[in-house]
């Protein structure tokens, strides 16, 4: 594989498009391949509450959780 397209940016959808995501600039991230693969690898198309329960019960300190909290259309 080369170097240009091992480093090659790739559309990630923030809240997939299965769960009702847009196409819009605000739900779309850049990143590398390799990145994009591990996040479905690990979490699928899963929402952002399961996502930081799954990180809360497997990958984190005990001491810390991480918490996830919808904003308001005001932000």
């Amino acid at each position: 594989m080369s170097h240009k397209k091992r480093y090659a940016l790739h559309k990630h959808h923030r809240k997939c498009r299965s769960n009702g995501g847009g196409n819009g600039p605000e739900n779309i991230s850049f990143v590398r391949q390799s990145k994009h693969d591990a996040w479905h690898h690990l979490f699928d198309n899963l929402s952002a509450e399961c996502v930081a329960e799954i990180i809360n019960r497997t990958w984190i300190d005990p001491a810390f959780e991480l918490i996830v909290i919808r904003r308001t259309h005001d932000e």
